[in-house]
């Protein structure tokens, strides 16, 4: 089941992680990926890019498990 449309920044009832800059040299922008818990409490991981000044979203997927380890042990 895929991720609907809502708000991130608005609704999430837990921190975000930002957890850098994604390497892939087949893509021509900078991409980034930040953790952080939708409002029914799945845990997502959102890869975005930057056009200018907006935050454009590529994609939006569950969390691995190296990055639900990485967003359990980040400070709170």
């Amino acid at each position: 089941m895929g991720f609907g449309h809502w708000t991130w920044s608005q609704s999430s009832p837990a921190p975000f992680l930002f957890a850098g800059r994604i390497v892939e040299p087949e893509h021509d922008e900078a991409r980034y990926l930040l953790l952080g818990i939708t409002p029914t409490g799945r845990r997502a991981a959102l890869i975005f890019t930057r056009r200018g000044d907006k935050l454009r979203p590529i994609s939006c997927r569950a969390m691995r498990k190296g990055e639900k380890e990485a967003y359990d042990a980040a400070p709170t």
